[in-house]
């Protein structure tokens, strides 16, 4: 592959835009991560950061928050973004168009890290719980999978669609038993969370003919889902899975060279 060359990732998504810079050598290393609040003007503060990076680095880009704001990105990525860019999986979506980058993506960050077939969760704003075969020739397949909200947005939903109940922050060490109205709601959001991704682990693994595939974990929110959410599982918890399937589908676009 020749010398050092940088690689850069964007995930924009619904709550932050998430960028990565990325030295490739013999291997792939993260040497700079900065994230900004997904809102008008993210562009420009992307912009910032992109003034320190080097000038012929190429950047991928997964998108999920509101058009005008991808539009924003894309401006200041300009020459260098890579676009359209080929996630290397065989999408069995049947609404292929519908389909979250941030998903896809995260599927292959999580295929090149375990090599096999498995089940994604990635835990942030919402928690998807996505099924990826590879088969014998090593063909990646996305099948499909689950979106559920995540502990913000189910703290929010108790919040705005009741009269008194309080506005909480999810805590990993929730105790189940809340002895006040703040601590029963914590533990119906931090356990209730837990609850429903373990439920969609075994239905999507049953589904997809999965269901003793090691799961690949990523996302924010990862911290609330210990062992015990999901007890007799090879778990495996990933930094930057999104930015992970973002570079392996750089490299494939640029011939395996930065």
């Amino acid at each position: 592959m020749g010398g050092a060359r940088e690689l850069l990732t964007v995930d924009l998504g619904n709550s932050a835009c998430k960028a990565r810079r990325w030295r490739i050598a013999q291997s792939v290393e993260r040497i700079d991560a900065r994230e900004w609040p997904t809102r008008a003007g993210v562009g420009d503060e992307l912009a910032r950061w992109l003034a320190t990076c080097a000038l012929d680095a190429r950047a991928g880009l997964a998108a999920v928050a509101a058009r005008e704001l991808e539009a924003e990105v894309q401006r200041a990525l300009g020459a260098r973004l890579v676009a359209p860019l080929d996630a290397g999986l065989v999408n069995e979506y049947r609404t292929p168009h519908t389909l979250g980058a941030d998903r896809l993506f995260a599927a292959r960050g999580a295929v090149e890290r375990l090599r096999r077939s498995c089940l994604v969760v990635d835990a942030g704003t919402t928690v998807t719980v996505d099924a990826v075969r590879v088969d014998a020739d090593g063909t990646r397949h996305f099948l499909g999978g689950a979106i559920a909200p995540g502990p913000a947005l189910l703290a929010q939903a108790l919040h705005v669609g009741t009269a008194r109940l309080p506005l909480v922050v999810a805590s990993a060490d929730a105790p189940a038993l809340g002895r006040d109205t703040d601590s029963a709601v914590t533990a119906g959001v931090v356990h209730g969370f837990r609850g429903l991704v373990r439920g969609l682990v075994d239905a999507v693994g049953r589904d997809a003919n999965l269901a003793d595939a090691p799961i690949a974990l990523g996302g924010g929110a990862r911290a609330l889902l210990g062992e015990s959410a999901l007890p007799g599982r090879r778990v495996e918890a990933l930094d930057d899975l999104v930015h992970l399937g973002l570079v392996a589908a750089l490299l494939d676009a640029l011939g395996g060279a930065a």
